[in-house]
């Protein structure tokens, strides 16, 4: 796994896992708030980066989902996004809470 991959389980997995739920979040964009809030600029900003560069990493097959590996629970389906247009909102919406 490269450094990129691996900041990007370590994102997963700690804010989109099977609990990401229970601290009071009701969509991901609460997720996204606490993990601004809890992080330092530099890494959301890396977050943000690392998340766009997984994208363009895997443009050419666009229903490529994110690898088990990264430790994903979340399911944007019920939301009504494909989980790659859900990826590309998490990562916009990264770059929003900095600005805001």
């Amino acid at each position: 796994m490269n450094d990129r991959d691996a900041r990007l389980r370590q994102f997963f997995s700690g804010y989109f896992n099977q609990d990401w739920d229970i601290g009071g979040a009701k969509s991901w964009t609460d997720v996204v708030a606490l993990y601004v809030k809890e992080n330092a600029r530099a890494q959301v900003m890396q977050a943000q980066d690392d998340l766009r560069s997984w994208l363009e990493e895997t443009t050419s097959n666009p229903i490529a989902g994110l690898p088990s590996s990264f430790g994903c629970d979340y399911d944007p389906r019920p939301d009504g996004l494909a989980e790659r247009e859900w990826v590309r909102l998490v990562a916009d919406s990264l770059g929003k809470q900095l600005t805001s």
